[in-house]
C-alpha cells in the first residue's frame, strides 16, 4: 500500500493539520482507487509513507471512519468501507432525507439572491469542461457543490454536519463507479451539457418557489441518481424500485 500513496503527499513532520493532511492523502488513494473497497489500511505502513509516527495517522482514520469512508472492526483492524449496491441506496435515500429538508427551508425565505445562488451553481457546473482535470472526480465535484447550496441556505447547522458525511460517501460512490461519466457522450463539453440539463428543471421549480414541483424532482433526480450507481454495481438488480422513492413516495 505504501507506494501507492501519492509521493506529492509525503511530509515531514512538524506540519500543521497533519492528521487533516493524512485524511486527504487517504481520501484521495480510496477515490483514485489506489485503496480499494474494503481494503485493509495498515496504521504503520501509512505512517512510514507519510514520514510520521502513528499518532497522526489514528488521527486521520479516526476522521475518516467519522465520514464513513473507513470502518473498524476491534482486534482486526481499520478497512475502506465496502461500496456496495445496498450502501448506494442508503446513501441517496438518506440524500433525499437530508435534501428535502434543506430544500423546505430554504424555501421558507427564499428571495432573488437565493435564485442567483442557484443559478451560479449550475452555471458552474457548465464551467467543469474549463478545469484542469476534466475527469470523473472533477465531474462529481460540480455535481455535489450544486447539492451544496441547499444545506448552505437552508441555514442549519446540524443538518450542514450530517450532510458532510453524507456527502463523503456519495463522491466516492459516484467517482468510482462513473456514474456520471455517461458512455454516450464523448466530449467533456458534452458531460457538462447533460448534467446541466439534468439539473435545469430542479432550479427552474425552485426558483418560481413552486415546493412541491421541486421536491418531486428532486426526489427524481436523486432516484436517478440511485439508479445509475446501481447499474454499475449491481446490474441485475437495476430494475429494482430505487429505495429514494420507496422512502419519499412523492408524486
Amino acid at each position: 500500500m505504501i507506494e501507492r500513496l501519492s509521493a506529492q503527499r509525503a511530509i515531514h513532520p512538524p506540519f500543521p493539520g497533519l492528521g487533516e493532511h493524512i485524511a486527504l492523502a487517504l481520501e484521495e488513494a480510496i477515490l483514485l482507487g489506489k485503496l480499494a473497497s474494503g481494503e485493509r489500511i495498515v496504521e504503520s505502513d501509512v505512517a512510514a509513507e507519510m514520514g510520521t509516527s502513528n499518532g497522526p495517522v489514528r488521527e486521520a482514520l479516526h476522521e475518516l471512519e467519522n465520514l464513513g469512508l473507513v470502518v473498524s472492526i476491534p482486534r482486526r483492524g481499520t478497512f475502506v468501507t465496502r461500496f456496495t449496491a445496498q450502501l448506494a441506496r442508503e446513501v441517496f435515500s438518506m440524500r433525499a432525507l437530508l435534501e428535502t429538508a434543506a430544500l423546505r427551508m430554504t424555501l421558507a425565505t427564499f428571495d432573488e439572491n437565493h435564485s442567483a445562488r442557484f443559478r451560479e451553481a449550475l452555471d458552474g457546473i457548465g464551467r467543469y469542461p474549463g478545469t484542469s482535470s476534466e475527469s470523473p472526480r472533477s465531474l462529481v465535484d460540480a455535481d455535489l457543490k450544486f447539492h451544496d447550496v441547499f444545506f448552505e441556505l437552508g441555514a442549519h447547522r446540524l443538518l450542514q454536519q450530517s450532510w458532510q458525511r453524507l456527502r463523503a460517501q456519495a463522491k466516492v460512490l459516484l467517482v468510482v463507479t462513473g456514474a456520471l461519466w455517461s458512455d454516450r457522450t464523448q466530449s467533456a463539453e458534452e458531460r457538462a451539457a447533460e448534467l446541466v440539463a439534468v439539473h435545469r428543471p430542479l432550479v427552474d421549480a425552485v426558483v418560481a418557489r413552486d415546493a412541491a414541483l421541486a421536491e418531486r424532482r428532486l426526489v427524481e433526480h436523486l432516484a436517478n441518481g440511485e439508479r445509475l450507481i446501481i447499474n454499475r454495481l449491481a446490474p441485475a438488480e437495476e430494475g429494482d424500485v430505487p429505495l429514494v422513492k420507496r422512502v419519499l413516495p412523492v408524486g
